[in-house]
């Protein structure tokens, strides 16, 4: 399986920094394969694996969030996260808000929230920060 447009583009944006962890990340992108794509009805989760010998972000555990989408015939924005466990990307999450995934993916315009941008920035700068210490 590969990955959607859709997820294609929410990974893209996840990883919009220049930070050594968001390049890192973003190189995985590259190598993942998709293991499997579960359709709740509200949302999707997709899971990922990677080769053996891909370059880790460290041992980074953390959850990015604060990406959203918006569909023209839905008022409520989806939300989007995005897992990492053991510095590897695991998995991509979308949750509709109006408890109904929309049918036309290639209408969803993502793009990150208000603060998110900021939000991911310091979760990956604090584990930074917990190195040093």
């Amino acid at each position: 399986m590969i990955l959607s447009p859709l997820e294609r583009d929410v990974l893209s944006i996840f990883l919009d920094q220049e930070d050594r962890l968001s390049c890192i990340l973003r190189d995985q992108v590259e190598t993942l394969i998709v293991v499997n794509r579960k359709m709740t009805g509200v949302g999707f989760q997709t899971n990922f694996v990677l080769p053996p010998l891909v370059v880790e972000a460290d041992d980074l555990e953390t959850v990015l969030g604060g990406v959203n989408g918006y569909h023209p015939n839905d008022p409520d924005p989806l939300l989007f996260n995005l897992f990492i466990r053991g510095g590897r990307l695991r998995m991509l999450e979308g949750i509709a808000l109006s408890n109904e995934w929309p049918s036309s993916e290639g209408l969803i315009r993502a793009t990150y929230s208000a603060t998110g941008r900021e939000q991911n920035r310091r979760r990956l700068r604090r584990r930074r920060e917990d190195e040093v210490h």
